[in-house]
């Protein structure tokens, strides 16, 4: 969500303003209003299969700051690191900036944006503004070619990968608006919250989005679902669709879950063709283990008395904590 709106000017440096005040500054012709955006926490950051990353303390610029470790040199694609948001709208700007630290050499930056749908562009920043070994530095970037691609009003996530491994740090997404009066979201552009969304052929609910991507450890395309908030599991799901599949035969089933969180239970919905639905949480004998697939067993035995196991149209997988997450492979175990 907007964090913050910072205006600067070329004869007076940076200022913080009330989003009450930001009109008044709009007759300078030079200046600039910018939309900041929240740098993501320990449980919202995401990452690709190449990297790994976390949120660390820069002493530097003295604010807690997103660092990304490259693991292989080429797979850029994945070696990425994650800013998600609420649908902010990337509509109103046609560059935004942000600022990174490169602790490998002096190199451009690969950029992704994401729409709510999980439609992807993709374009590096250019030769002109590489980034500096060692030094923070601020890179502004045009991102006018992806609205023939994405839906700029619903952007979800702002990716930055790296070509070369090494150790990188990342802050302060920042959208850069001409002067003038700027109207602002007050629904901070979450219209469709109350709605589920289907992405690649799977649902997530309003809590969440997701895709389908490459998994490198199982060699093939699984679903990645980030959940948006804690604590709200109704809705922090993704759904694995059938045709009225007959889970009666058996009495439980099998899936694998890759938990780049921490170590939880799965919170699980069976759904029948009626719309009927009966839920559970998977045991605490076995729980997720951090950033490594696991394959879990879940007994639904007790789902017999409320719906109808002849013909269940989803199964839903659902987690407690704000985070990213992979499921694979669900099925019945005979």
């Amino acid at each position: 969500a907007l964090k913050n709106i910072v205006v600067t000017s070329s004869d007076s440096g940076a200022v913080d303003q009330d989003n009450s005040n930001l009109a008044e500054d709009s007759d300078a012709d030079d200046e600039t209003n910018k939309y900041v955006l929240d740098n993501p926490t320990s449980s919202t950051i995401t990452h690709g299969t190449n990297a790994n990353v976390s949120v660390v303390t820069d002493t530097e610029i003295s604010k807690d700051v997103a660092a990304l470790d490259v693991v292989e040199s080429g797979n850029f694609d994945q070696g990425y690191v994650g800013f998600p948001f609420s649908q902010e709208d990337f509509s109103a700007a046609s560059a935004f900036e942000f600022k990174v630290l490169d602790q490998q050499g002096s190199n451009s930056v690969y950029i992704t944006l994401v729409d709510s749908a999980g439609a992807k562009w993709s374009g590096w920043s250019s030769d002109e503004t590489r980034t500096v070994l060692n030094a923070w530095t601020s890179i502004e970037f045009d991102y006018t070619a992806a609205a023939n691609s994405i839906d700029l009003t619903k952007v979800s996530e702002v990716r930055f990968a790296q070509w070369n491994a090494g150790t990188y740090r990342f802050a302060d997404v920042a959208l850069l608006l001409s002067s003038g009066v700027i109207e602002i979201d007050k629904s901070n552009g979450n219209q469709d919250s109350n709605q589920p969304q289907t992405i690649d052929g799977y649902t997530f609910g309003s809590n969440a989005t997701g895709s389908l991507v490459a998994d490198n450890e199982l060699g093939k395309d699984v679903v990645e679902l980030q959940v948006v908030e804690s604590n709200n599991i109704d809705q922090g799901y993704v759904s694995f669709p059938y045709e009225q599949q007959d889970f009666s035969t058996t009495s439980s089933l099998e899936f694998q879950v890759l938990d780049q969180q921490g170590e939880n239970t799965v919170y699980i919905t069976l759904v029948d063709d009626s719309g009927a639905s009966w839920s559970g949480w998977s045991s605490d004998e076995a729980k997720t283990v951090l950033n490594t697939w696991k394959t879990i067993e879940f007994d639904y035995t007790a789902a017999a008395s409320a719906i109808n196991l002849t013909q269940i149209a989803e199964v839903r997988l659902a987690q407690w904590n704000a985070g990213t997450y992979r499921f694979a492979d669900v099925a019945i175990v005979e």
